[in-house]
């Protein structure tokens, strides 16, 4: 990565593994997976030193959400300095491209916005379980459901109360085209 290279936070990947056997350690899992290189950058400007223990789910079932999520706040409780946690996705994609078309009568820029609320108010309750019965129930292309829900259950377990969004945003903010849109927001849970 320019700037420097970022440390894997070996000891705490050993712990996660003794915790979760629906794990595995797998490299190859991250070769063409772009969230990682999404937050890398501002994470490595931050803090130079960081280390990072990234984790991709690869499939969709609640019940391994929960046992990563179960996982993760194992870790966090006993490792000597806490880690933070951070799920990374995209929200709704819409238009030509992503295989989703929005309904008539709405740009893909307003049937995202409509998607998106219905993911980032699920976010909101803390429960794991009901966003990724939203994001099913409703079609949401939200890339990164999966781990978000398993950090929703690790941070609740952990006694998280509250989850602020700060900011929402879709690609049509910024390019201004509202017929192939993605969308993009950013939750604190404390």
């Amino acid at each position: 990565m320019p700037g420097g290279a970022v440390t894997i936070a070996a000891d705490l990947g050993r712990m996660f593994l003794a915790r979760c056997p629906q794990a595995q350690s797998d490299h190859l899992a991250h070769q063409y997976e772009h969230c990682l290189e999404i937050q890398l950058p501002f994470l490595r400007a931050l803090r130079p030193d960081i280390q990072i223990l990234p984790i991709i789910i690869g499939v969709r079932d609640l019940d391994t959400c929960l046992a990563v999520g179960r996982a993760l706040a194992a870790v966090i409780e006993e490792a000597p300095t806490p880690p933070l946690l951070i799920a990374s996705t995209d929200l709704t994609h819409c238009g030509p491209d992503f295989g989703q078309t929005p309904p008539p009568g709405l740009t893909a820029e307003a049937f995202a916005h409509r998607q998106d609320r219905l993911a980032l108010d699920a976010v909101q309750t803390l429960d794991g379980m009901i966003l990724h019965q939203t994001v099913e129930a409703h079609h949401i292309t939200m890339c990164g459901y999966v781990p978000c829900a398993a950090v929703l259950f690790a941070a609740k377990a952990l006694g998280a109360g509250a989850a602020t969004l700060v900011r929402y945003a879709t690609s049509a903010d910024v390019n201004g085209d509202v017929n192939r849109v993605v969308g993009y927001g950013g939750v604190i849970l404390t």
